[in-house]
């Protein structure tokens, strides 16, 4: 039988393993809760939903069968081998650090924090009188790290990889509060992909044939290797608002591809050399810890790309399957005109959209400052609004404020919080179409800093 055959014929005898382990279902009901979660943010800021769970779970699930398939071909060629209680010490770890933020159910930092613990258990011996934990010591003296950084290392292939076919799918539009206290639009990236992996075992009734000569390449050659199938988990969680989704998710794949290039080097060559695990496990934890630092930094920085300007309303973005999408209107165009007549504030909008309510004219710019027009005739089924959501202005009620988003809170937590407004900022009539008392010589309402706390 050739020889990725007999591969192949193991790789389907561990697929039942997936299909009962626990940790398959706790992670797809993860995803649902965290889909479930936006969602509900959705409908607080918008009034509506732009998705449901059950696209978030298809996407996460297309998204990772593919990836892990090619992660799993990368892991056989390298020869890592991993036992079943490493697996299981990374999953308990990774799901403890995720009550603390969702974003933290990454193998990255436990695979950092169980490399400690083995580092640990090889240089100093335990004996506390209880069998079970002296037990659970010594097995984690016996963790391959180089092959645990070398998981990690292609799961973040992986995710940068996933993270440039996404691009702008599913992203989550919100309203946050800039540097001055004034809201702008910006756009929530989270994501979390179902990972099923196949991964080479010890024991087993017979030995799998080498791929090639001097295979495999991170361990040494065990008589007998099995195929172990479990779930893994991609995290990807991110925020902008000073760039689209598209531009945020390409500079973040290629952070996560040299990142994952240079972790699986520096564990092959922890291989030979003991001494480069310590800084494997820095590289590891910081090196990703470092994207989430300077991606803030950049967004403190710079300016926000979701305002208003002074001769029109910017698109945040458009309800699927609305008028809106169908007349092929885009994030980031300006509306210059409804139905002919000039539009500078959200109630002059609706307005305008009202004098014709059968057939709607819209005049556009759009990111490259060229102008077009968009018609398409109106029924009584269309969404009211034609499925258009527009940056913030003073009239918006709700705006996403930093939440400390963990296992706990993905049940029942309101996503938006009620925006406060100050007579000095709005007088009464603003809520009747009337312009606020406090505006810029732009045309635009002033946000006073001191009124909100910072995102």
């Amino acid at each position: 039988m050739d020889v990725w055959a007999q591969w192949a014929v193991e790789m389907v005898k561990g697929l039942p393993a997936l299909l009962i382990h626990p940790l398959t279902y706790v992670l797809l009901i993860i995803i649902a809760l965290l889909w479930r979660w936006q969602i509900n943010r959705q409908r607080r800021l918008f009034g509506t939903r732009l998705h449901t769970v059950g696209e978030g779970v298809l996407h996460s699930l297309a998204y990772g069968l593919a990836s892990g398939l090619l992660a799993s071909m990368l892991l056989f060629v390298l020869g890592a081998v991993y036992s079943p209680e490493a697996i299981m010490y990374l999953w308990l770890i990774a799901l403890v650090l995720s009550c603390i933020h969702v974003r933290y159910l990454c193998f990255a930092y436990a695979g950092s924090l169980l490399a400690v613990f083995v580092l640990a258990a090889r240089y100093f011996s335990l004996e506390s009188g209880m069998g079970w934990l002296d037990e659970l010591w010594a097995a984690l003296s016996t963790i391959h790290l180089p092959s645990l950084f070398a998981l990690v290392a292609v799961l973040h292939l992986a995710e940068g990889f996933m993270i440039r076919r996404a691009k702008n799918r599913l992203s989550q539009p919100i309203y946050v509060q800039g540097k001055r206290g004034r809201l702008v639009g910006g756009y929530d990236m989270q994501y979390i992909w179902f990972v099923p992996l196949f991964l080479l075992s010890e024991g087993g009734q017979a030995s799998l044939p080498p791929l090639f000569e001097g295979w495999p390449l991170f361990s040494a050659s065990l008589p007998y290797l099995s195929v172990l199938c479990f779930p893994a988990v991609s995290v990807y969680m991110e925020q902008t608002v000073s760039s689209t989704p598209k531009q945020k998710a390409g500079r973040t794949s290629l952070w996560f591809i040299l990142y994952g290039l240079l972790l699986l080097l520096l564990s092959y060559a922890a291989v030979y050399v003991e001494e480069l695990l310590i800084a494997t496990i820095l590289f590891t934890c910081l090196g990703h810890a470092a994207h989430g630092w300077f991606s803030r930094y950049q967004e403190r920085k710079s300016a926000p790309l979701f305002i208003h300007p002074v001769d029109g309303l910017k698109v945040l973005t458009v309800i699927p399957g609305t008028p809106a999408e169908e007349m092929g209107l885009q994030s980031g165009e300006v509306i210059l005109k409804a139905n002919g007549m000039p539009v500078r504030r959200r109630k002059q909008l609706y307005a305008a959209l009202a004098r014709n309510r059968a057939f709607c004219k819209l005049e556009v710019r759009n990111e490259n400052g060229e102008q077009r027009f968009l018609n398409r005739s109106l029924y009584e089924s269309d969404h009211h609004e034609l499925g258009i959501v527009l940056v913030p202005d003073s009239e918006v009620p709700y705006y996403l404020e930093g939440q400390n988003v963990n296992l706990w809170r993905l049940l029942g937590q309101q996503s938006g919080k009620k925006r406060p407004l100050s007579a000095g900022m709005i007088d009464k009539g603003a809520g009747d179409g009337q312009r606020p008392e406090t505006e810029d010589k732009n045309d635009r309402p002033l946000f006073p800093a001191d009124q909100h706390k910072n995102v």
